[in-house]
């Protein structure tokens, strides 16, 4: 990418003090089995905020599955209801891409259709998993969901060679915009368990179609913890001028036993959508309490009139919990 010149940014902090949390037992019963709540994604319809988020269980086969499930709030994030009868996407037929379970969900809706992107979950021997983006719509206003077709939108490449997932999909100019995650490795017996450990980065695909999406940037977030760190999640906003991009991001080995080697958030900001320039000792969140104590992950973002909330959540890589933080630009 051409290298571009960023405006002054050195006034803005961008800090965040907690609103609300929400713990999995209340949202999910042992009618489903495990919780989780994870990677919460918010979305406004019918002057109500709907909330996805993916939800982890015990297959009858014995291994874990992901599913994703939604609550309802009102504007002031009142819980409302909670829809846990059925996930809101069916797993894929033998052999798909989504065959061992969905998760990462995200809404959009453009115009009058309503998509939702979403990371598939695929079983391997060696590895033990591997992702793609797949693409959904519905037609009973968001409450379910059907992949357009049985394949992925967004699939392994000659230069992003495995786990596609985490997709962010925004829409400027009548440009698309799909802000995602490639693996560009797994490093063997990395972990102190003898088991492999996947490095990952932040990519971007941009097109005219959402279906069709045909450039394609890799690695557009410098690393900071060397080239093994990992990064998740990506989320992108506009704000007084700039686009603001928060994700997640960690040490590539022993992340889940040592907080200090565990997932933070990151920031960066663009002029472009495409150039990012990461500056994290801008953001600034009042992260306190036993539930975010170790880990900070899986970030998203809501607009309520002109109010901006993150989502995010704590340990365990969401098992416990998510928290509603809303942002204030310095």
């Amino acid at each position: 990418m051409d290298q571009k010149i960023f405006i002054n940014y050195n006034f803005m902090i961008i800090s965040g003090d907690l609103y609300k949390i929400f713990y999995a037992k209340d949202l999910i019963s042992e009618n489903i089995g495990q919780s989780f709540v994870q990677s919460p994604k918010a979305i406004l319809i019918d002057s109500k905020i709907r909330i996805y988020y993916t939800v982890r269980c015990i297959s009858a086969s014995g291994f874990p599955e992901s599913n994703i499930y939604f609550s309802e709030f009102t504007i002031d994030f009142e819980l409302l209801m909670i829809n846990e009868s059925n996930p809101i996407l069916k797993l894929g037929n033998l052999g798909e891409f989504n065959e061992h379970g969905n998760a990462y969900f995200f809404p959009f809706i453009d115009g009058s259709v309503y998509y939702g992107l979403f990371s598939g979950l695929s079983r391997r021997d060696n590895t033990g998993i591997e992702t793609a983006i797949g693409i959904s719509i519905s037609d009973n206003n968001m409450i379910s969901f059907e992949k357009i077709g049985p394949g992925p939108l967004i699939s392994t490449s000659i230069n992003q060679p495995m786990l596609i997932g985490n997709p962010f999909l925004f829409k400027y100019n009548d440009l698309y915009y799909v802000y995602y995650i490639y693996g560009e490795r797994w490093i063997e017996n990395a972990e102190l368990d003898g088991k492999h450990s996947r490095v990952y980065k932040i990519g971007i695909k941009k097109g005219h179609s959402l279906i069709n999406l045909r450039e394609t940037y890799n690695n557009v977030i410098n690393d900071i913890l060397g080239e093994n760190e990992c990064q998740a999640t990506p989320c992108v906003f506009e704000k007084n001028g700039l686009f603001h991009m928060i994700f997640c991001y960690r040490n590539y080995n022993n992340f889940r036993n040592n907080k200090n080697k565990s997932y933070k958030l990151g920031y960066a900001f663009s002029n472009d959508l495409l150039n990012w320039k990461r500056e994290d000792k801008k953001l600034k969140i009042n992260f306190f309490g036993d539930w975010i104590s170790e880990m900070n992950c899986y970030p998203s973002i809501l607009n309520i009139n002109n109010n901006i909330y993150l989502f995010c959540n704590g340990n365990e890589f969401g098992k416990h919990a998510f928290g509603i933080y809303k942002l204030n630009f310095l």
